[in-house]
C-alpha cells in the first residue's frame, strides 16, 4: 500500500496482527526525517533514545518483532542531512535499533568534511567513533563539544563517550597541512587530543613553524585555568619572516600552574645571526612568557656573542586574533 504524508511518499508492505509479531517494510522519499521519527514512534507508542536524524532523501525501514519492544533497521540516502550535532550536503547510512540499543553508521560528505561516523546509544552512555578523510578543525570539534582553539583542515580518528548526567570524554589522533591555533600557523601538524568536559590534553603534538620543528605537549584545566606546558624547537629560520634577516633558533620552554599567575619559562639560542649592517653574531638567553587575557606576554633577556650587548624583547600577543 502506499502512504501519503505531508513529510513522505513511502511504500508500505507487510502485516500487523493483534499479539503476533510486527513485520513492515517501509520504502520510498521523505521530505522530513524528523517528522518520520515522531510518527514512528506515534504509531508504535515508543520513544526512540537515539539523536535527532533529520534531513530529507529516500529511505528504506524494515519494523519487525515484538510489537511492545520492535526491532528497525534502516537504510537511507539524505541530501541534505544531519545527525546529533553534525550537518552535511549528503549522508549516506544505516541504522539499527534493538530495544534500547542503537547502531548507525554514516557516510558524510560536505564542504567542510568527509568521513565516516559511527554511532552507538544505549541507556549507559551514547559513544562517537569519526574518522576524517578531512575535516575543518572549527566546525568538527565544536559539533563533538571539544573546545580546542584550531582551525585548518586535518584528517584524524576521534572517539566521544557521553554518560547520562552529560559527563564525556574524547580522545583521538590528528594531522593537517596547515592548522592555526591561537594565532599561530603550523604546518606539517600531528598530534594527539585526549580530555573531557573540563580539560584538554594535547600529547605528542609536532609541527613545522619558521622552517623549523616543533614538538611537545599542552594540558590545560579550564575551569581551575591550570596549565602543564613544555616545548622544544630545533632550527626556526628567521629567514622565513624576512629576506634580509638571517639565523637558526633553537629553543626550550617548559612550565606549569595558574594561567595569569605562573610562567612557562625556558632558553633560546640563536647560531649564524645577520640583521645587515651588523657582522655576523649569535644569541642567546632566557624566555618568559606569561597570560594577562585575553593577551600572551613573551619576555626575551639575552645578549649578543661575541660580546655582551644586550637583548631585550616584550612582546603582547592577542589569544583571540
Amino acid at each position: 500500500e502506499e502512504l501519503i504524508s505531508s513529510f513522505a511518499e513511502m511504500q508500505m508492505d507487510g502485516r500487523l496482527h493483534i499479539d503476533q509479531n510486527l513485520d513492515l517494510t517501509l520504502s520510498g522519499d521523505v521530505n522530513n526525517v524528523i517528522q518520520a521519527r515522531r510518527f514512528t514512534e506515534l504509531i508504535l507508542e515508543k520513544n526512540f533514545g537515539f539523536p535527532e536524524i533529520r534531513g530529507q532523501g529516500s529511505a528504506r525501514m524494515e519494523i519487525f518483532g515484538d510489537p511492545a519492544s520492535p526491532q528497525l533497521n534502516a537504510e537511507f540516502s539524505l541530501s541534505p542531512g544531519g545527525f546529533d550535532q553534525f550537518n552535511a550536503a549528503f549522508v549516506e547510512g544505516e541504522a539499527e535499533l534493538i530495544e534500547n540499543d542503537f547502531f548507525g553508521r554514516f557516510e558524510i560528505e560536505d564542504p567542510a568534511y568527509r568521513g565516516r561516523v559511527a554511532l552507538f546509544t544505549d541507556p549507559a552512555e551514547t559513544r562517537v567513533n569519526v574518522r576524517l578523510d578531512r575535516g575543518l578543525a572549527e566546525v568538527i570539534l565544536p559539533a563533538l563539544d571539544i573546545p580546542a582553539p584550531l582551525a585548518g583542515e586535518g584528517a584524524g580518528r576521534f572517539e566521544f563517550v557521553q554518560k547520562p548526567d552529560e559527563t564525556y570524554e574524547f580522545q583521538g589522533v590528528f594531522s593537517g597541512e596547515h592548522i592555526k591555533a591561537a594565532g599561530l600557523d603550523m604546518y606539517d601538524v600531528s598530534g594527539e587530543l585526549n580530555g573531557d568536559q573540563e580539560s584538554l590534553d594535547f600529547s605528542n603534538a609536532a609541527f613545522r613553524y619558521w622552517d623549523g620543528r616543533v614538538n611537545g605537549r599542552a594540558f590545560i584545566h579550564i575551569p581551575e585555568e591550570r596549565f602543564d606546558v613544555k616545548l622544544e624547537g630545533e632550527g626556526l629560520d628567521f629567514s622565513s619572516l624576512s629576506d634580509s634577516i638571517r639565523g637558526l633558533m633553537n629553543f626550550q620552554l617548559e612550565g606549569k600552574g595558574v594561567l595569569g599567575r605562573d610562567l612557562v619559562t625556558g632558553s633560546y639560542q640563536v647560531n649564524e645571526l645577520l640583521v645587515p649592517p651588523f657582522q655576523p653574531t649569535r644569541s642567546e638567553g632566557t624566555i618568559e612568557i606569561g597570560y594577562t587575557a585575553p593577551d600572551v606576554n613573551v619576555d626575551v633577556d639575552g645578549k649578543f656573542l661575541p660580546g655582551r650587548n644586550p637583548v631585550d624583547i616584550q612582546l603582547t600577543l592577542p589569544l583571540n586574533e
